[in-house]
């Protein structure tokens, strides 16, 4: 029964109908689990805190009510959990959930322990970051585990890969789990797909101790993609742990679905689209044998970050990329927090457009995760302090609405609907009591990405749906300034009439660029033709590649 000290602990949550639903199924269904709640009252504010924020989560609860209890030993948790602990954890569930089948089993560790870090996120005792990072280990984890189990398969039946190294030595045959995207940069969501390539150390053959005999090192890591993709990917009754996106491997869809180091190396120097080479920007190891990817990346990072890259190229590629994803998705019922203007996705090509075009030179500001390198852009003065300011906060603002959006039914959304009553929800759910102040810090916070994403561009987004003016607006205000500063410097003083125009067809598009050429007039000399084409590559790991 429904007594006083229930209702005023949801009293103030944001969906309290759901809070009092989730009760009284759990009063009806497991009698035992709520006379728990009853004892405790901490522990049941946090759980009727959770069905307020997802009703996903109150369903698992109610499906689980086991999972009480083992949240009451972890919810008072502090920090993040890592990679290690989180599969010492998946290895014991797993061994209290033996009769299910792997695909089952993970994902329903991988819900219990959405349960635990979501807390943390609605309770506010983690950063995005750290949140984010948490996801990205819970991810890292349940990969490791998955090719633990998966290779042990195949070994039964084939024997261990062998590759014989310099000294003509027989040695087992190394394999890579390669993340790309969000899982690559660690800043996972609840509902993002996860990127990934598979890369092992060379070619030879099985030692052929199994069931089935001797096969090949390429057939035995291709099968060994296959098995551990089905295992965290396979759609079953309960959902798959992830949505996994492999089209980002080495020749797309029609490529291997593992291929060897020097494979791989390879195709990214002889082979590769620009863009197939700048996606590995926010790439790293997230299972298997980590030295693997070390000499994978060592002997790919110099054509990501090109010494020789122009600000100009950089610059362009991302807009192009921009245009293009503003044309294939753009949202109609509501504003894409992700590929909305001012979204999620207008910070990541700041940081991205800086790196390429700074990056060759400066190893620095390499890092993948997208606030970390915007704080060094910031020290390099690349953006200013206010806009780091502008740009974290924002960040913090539209990955917390991602999560609450997410969370709600464990869907892959980004989108914050036009729908007056779940607007309201999803304020509430954010700590805003109104609609108008919900819209009105929405407007805020994206203009000040979308004016910070246009300064760095020097251009602003017309509408998507229009076509782009052929010739832009020429502000020759710059032009004087940098003119003059070319004048008193040891640089060719002789610019042609088409060097001109260059230059006022680059200050329109980057001017905060267009204005260093006052510092160092020798940029003059790497400036693009205004006619050049500009190669397009593909940013967002969510669309088909161009």
């Amino acid at each position: 029964m429904i007594n006083t000290k229930f209702e005023k602990l949801i009293k103030n949550l944001p969906d309290e109908d759901a809070a009092r639903r989730f009760y009284e199924t759990l009063l009806r269904d497991s009698p035992s689990a709520a006379r728990k709640l009853e004892k405790n009252e901490g522990l049941e504010s946090d759980i009727l805190t959770i069905a307020s924020y997802s009703p996903l989560l109150a369903t698992t609860i109610l499906q689980h009510p086991n999972y009480i209890s083992w949240l009451d030993r972890h919810r008072k948790l502090s920090g993040v959990t890592s990679k290690d602990e989180l599969f010492e954890s998946l290895a014991r569930f797993a061994l209290t959930n033996s009769q299910l089948a792997p695909g089952i089993m993970i994902s329903r560790f991988r819900r219990r322990e959405l349960i635990r870090i979501y807390l943390k996120d609605i309770r506010g005792l983690c950063t995005i970051a750290e949140i984010t990072e948490e996801i990205s280990n819970l991810a890292d984890a349940i990969l490791e585990y998955a090719l633990q189990i998966s290779r042990q398969e195949l070994d039964n039946k084939f024997g261990v890969p062998l590759e014989v190294d310099e000294k003509s030595k027989a040695t087992t045959a190394k394999f890579c789990v390669v993340a790309l995207g969000k899982l690559g940069s660690k800043e996972l969501n609840y509902s993002s797909d996860i990127d990934l390539v598979f890369i092992y150390s060379n070619d030879g053959e099985t030692s052929g101790h199994g069931s089935r005999g001797k096969t090949s090192n390429r057939e035995y890591f291709i099968k060994l993609a296959e098995i551990l993709t089905k295992n965290i990917g396979r759609q079953i009754g309960e959902g798959a742990a992830y949505r996994v996106d492999l089209r980002l491997r080495p020749n797309g869809r029609v490529g291997a679905l593992a291929i060897s180091l020097d494979e791989a190396v390879n195709y990214y120097k002889r082979s590769a689209r620009m863009w197939e080479k700048q996606v590995l920007i926010r790439s790293r190891s997230a299972a298997g044998d980590e030295e693997v990817f070390q000499e994978f990346a060592e002997k790919t990072i110099p054509l990501v970050f090109a010494p020789d890259a122009t600000v100009a190229d950089a610059l362009n590629n991302v807009r192009r990329s921009k245009e293009k994803i503003d044309l294939e998705k753009i949202a109609k019922y509501g504003f894409d927090l992700k590929l909305g203007v001012g979204g999620i996705r207008e910070i990541e090509f700041i940081a991205q457009a800086l790196q390429l075009a700074f990056g060759g030179k400066d190893p620095w500001i390499r890092a993948p995760h997208t606030l970390i390198s915007l704080s060094r852009l910031a020290d390099r003065k690349l953006i200013a302090e206010s806009e780091l300011t502008e740009l974290f906060d924002a960040y913090y603002f539209l990955r917390r609405l991602e999560h609450i959006v997410q969370m709600e039914h464990g869907l892959q959304t980004h989108l914050i609907p036009d729908d007056w009553e779940k607007r309201l929800l999803i304020a509430k759910r954010i700590g805003i009591s109104s609609v108008e102040e919900f819209d009105q810090e929405l407007e805020h916070r994206t203009t000040a990405v979308n004016r910070i994403f246009t300064r760095v561009f020097g251009q602003i987004y017309i509408d998507t749906q229009q076509n782009l003016p052929d010739e832009p607006v020429v502000n020759d205000s710059l032009i004087e300034p940098i003119l003059a500063s070319i004048e008193k410097s040891h640089v060719d003083q002789s610019l042609s009439e088409e060097n001109i125009d260059s230059l006022k067809y680059f200050s329109e598009f980057a001017k905060p660029f267009a204005e260093m050429i006052t510092s160092n007039p020798e940029l003059v000399s790497v400036l693009p033709k205004k006619d050049e084409m500009y190669s397009e590559f593909a940013f967002d790991f969510d669309i088909e590649s161009p």
